[in-house]
């Protein structure tokens, strides 16, 4: 495997243009504050994805733990002296293996974090060690808890053990946006919840955050302190200390932009993690937990090594190093390797126990106290599951524009299935062609009819292309009988050529990279399908006749609809539908011409130009920077693998064959001699191709 020209990185922004729509807004309307449309969109939006009633636009998710903690404080102890904060010297329960900024607003606020070890099955805070902390430290009232990477864990059992104790739950949904569990959307189960607009979650603005929570007051009082606290007076008057927290408009606008974008971006690193899933499943290694009744948002995917596997890894502060052994490995291994390769991988988040900053706070696990436990003169260990999986877990390249190395993906795999239904005489056919059991083919489980006249039996196919000793073998079966007996094609690399098909939640056609990245051609491609089916039904009167008078008249396009009695007393009547509207057509033109504009696809980008002059090279140059690149490298992957596929064809079955000359004669050729490996596509469309050259 050759090193990666670009770096595929851990995870960054994906952009689609429209971000910058609402930014020009900001800067053509002139809210280039803290106030405009942008935020109050923004807020609207959010508070409803969440399926919470308020959400507060901030500069960052640190600022709405932050004001979220002193809230908390205020409510349970009261309001600090100046100079103070709203914990002082007060124990907060937090999770343990998370990102520093989870716990810091407590310090922030002069609490004294108390660490909740990690859930081994869900990588997060463990509701069992909760409620061990609460029994050891009952007079505590504050629960911060984070979700990992974007995988809920029982964040509805914490909350049942807050409410339990009367404690306060503070949701870290940073890098939960868009999860569920059980349906219920991350963000949505604390008392006050955050979640993170930074530069390489879910979706970004570059930086930004939101306070999220179903109080009023809580809201309004969090709007007061991010502007610094300015009492109803007419100077510059406070009773209490503020913030400059609160979001700016252009970032909004950016925000704003991308919140259409957020199950697009969801189910493209699902697709992710299901490719590592599959790729490992051989392997000694496990992909971060999915709790049943959650539906992640697959921001990071991770990965933990079996402990029989791992090598010897030790780590100080700063470094870690580790002895090589065959059959063996560990993350430092691993992550060097990806380095090598030009791809960003990183550990798991370090616990907070460990920090050289908290190593002698409080540390809970299941069995208590995690501190002190040990004797010099008395065997024994702590069961330490964050440190455990810090010890060997590392999060993966999970950026959801890997295209052509996701692509690249399908020729290493072990096999690929394609499942398709069929007519089942015609795959009985084909079963007594290649020495298949076409007598035991029987059609899919409530396909069987007894009227051929108007149904035809289906039967589902599952072929299967798999490689054996470098070669593409090929089998089909369907339920209990062999279709085509297993038989080697003499490829060396899958016959398929991929456009990526993304699954979408809430959608049966799902999408691809097309239609991702210009969404408005699935709503062309219906209109369109709309105006065909309306012609297909419509065009010609339709007959409507009595069933229960003529015993068979078949019911295809273009012909007879049969009915039990006839309105009007006939055996047989005519009926002329009315015609479509040609606004739909309008529409169609309009929303094609529409989509284009949107995506930079005019005439300078699409090369239709001729520019005279060097000015007029420079207008192209920029209308061309970035004209449609992800469908055309798609689009030009495509072309490359289907060529690719051509040439192995030839190189299999064409032998040796005639082939005709510009002079009229004719030459054999060798298509075995052809060497499909060599083909490297590079392709430039338009004049903009030749003026970019300029």
């Amino acid at each position: 495997m050759k090193r990666f020209e670009k770096k595929i990185w851990l995870a960054t922004p994906t952009m689609h243009g429209e971000e910058m729509k609402y930014v020009q807004q900001a800067y053509e309307t002139n809210w280039m504050s803290t106030v405009g449309e942008n935020i109050n969109e923004v807020e609207r939006i959010a508070a409803e994805k969440a399926e919470m009633k308020y959400a507060v636009g901030l500069s960052c998710c640190t600022a709405a733990l932050h004001l979220a903690v002193k809230h908390a404080g205020e409510t349970l102890y009261g309001k600090p002296a100046i100079s103070h904060g709203a914990l002082e010297g007060k124990r907060v329960f937090c999770s343990d293996m998370t990102f520093d900024a989870t716990l810091n607003p407590v310090v922030y606020e002069g609490g004294i974090p108390v660490f909740i070890d990690t859930e081994a099955e869900s990588w997060n805070m463990d509701p069992v060690a909760l409620e061990r902390a609460f029994e050891l430290y009952p007079e505590v009232k504050l629960v911060v808890c984070a979700e990992l990477y974007g995988f809920p864990g029982r964040i509805d059992l914490i909350k049942a053990v807050c409410e339990k104790h009367g404690a306060l739950l503070i949701e870290d949904a940073a890098e939960a946006m868009g999860a569920t569990l059980y349906g219920k959307q991350c963000g949505s189960f604390g008392d006050y919840s955050a979640i993170s607009y930074n530069g390489n979650k879910i979706i970004t603005g570059s930086a930004g955050g939101c306070l999220l929570t179903n109080d009023i007051e809580v809201a309004n009082k969090a709007r007061k302190w991010s502007t610094q606290a300015r009492e109803n007076a007419p100077w510059y008057q406070h009773e209490e200390v503020g913030y400059n927290y609160r979001m700016s408009n252009v970032v909004a606008g950016v925000v704003r932009g991308q919140y259409p974008y957020l199950e697009e971006h969801i189910a493209q690193k699902k697709a992710i993690y299901d490719r590592y899933a599959d790729g490992f499943a051989d392997l000694p290694v496990h992909m971060n937990p999915i709790v049943e009744g959650s539906e992640p948002n697959y921001w990071l995917s991770a990965m933990i090594i079996d402990r029989e596997c791992m090598c010897k890894q030790v780590r100080d502060d700063f470094s870690a190093l580790y002895v090589k052994e065959s059959g063996k490995t560990c993350p430092t291994e691993i992550l060097e390797t990806l380095a090598s390769y030009n791809a960003e991988g990183r550990p798991i988040w370090k616990p907070m126990h460990m920090q050289p900053m908290y190593r002698m706070h409080e540390f809970i696990t299941r069995d208590g106290s995690g501190r002190a436990k040990t004797n010099a003169y008395i065997a024994g260990a702590v069961s330490d599951v964050g440190a455990d999986i810090f010890e060997r877990g590392l999060c993966l390249p999970s950026d959801n524009k890997m295209t052509a190395e996701e692509q690249a993906q399908l020729q290493r795999q072990p096999y690929v299935l394609a499942v398709r239904r069929e007519q089942l005489d015609t795959v009985r056919e084909r079963a007594k062609r290649f020495g298949g059991e076409a007598d035991k083919l029987q059609p899919d489980a409530g396909e069987a009819h007894t009227d051929d006249s108007c149904c035809t039996d289906l039967v589902t196919v599952v072929a299967k292309f798999y490689k054996q000793q470098g070669q593409v073998w090929y089998t089909e079966v369907a339920r209990n009988a062999v279709v085509r007996k297993p038989v080697c094609l003499g490829y060396s690399r899958y016959p398929f050529a991929i456009m990526r098909w993304d699954r979408v939640r809430g959608s049966y056609h799902g999408r691809a990279v097309i239609t991702g990245l210009v969404p408005n051609q699935i709503a062309v491609n219906k209109l369109w399908a709309m105006a065909i089916r309306h012609q297909q039904s419509m065009a010609f009167p339709k007959v409507f006749y009595d069933k229960l008078k003529i015993p068979r008249w078949t019911n295809r396009v273009g012909e007879a609809v049969a009915v039990s009695g006839n309105p009007n007393d006939a055996i047989a009547t005519g009926f002329r539908a009315g015609d479509m509207s040609a606004q739909l057509m309008e529409l169609v033109e309009r929303t094609i011409q529409y989509t284009k504009e949107f995506m930079g696809a005019s005439d300078a980008a699409l090369g239709n130009v001729e520019p005279r002059n060097t000015s007029a090279i420079i207008a192209v140059q920029n209308a061309t920077a970035a004209p449609l690149e992800l469908q055309k490298l798609a689009l030009y992957q495509l072309v490359e693998d289907s060529v690719h596929i051509m040439l192995m064809l030839l190189h299999a079955h064409y032998g040796l064959r005639s082939v005709a000359q510009e002079n009229g004669g004719s030459q054999l050729f060798d298509f075995s001699a052809v060497d499909i490996n060599a083909l490297q596509l590079r392709v430039e469309v338009g004049a903009s191709a030749y003026w970019s050259q300029l």
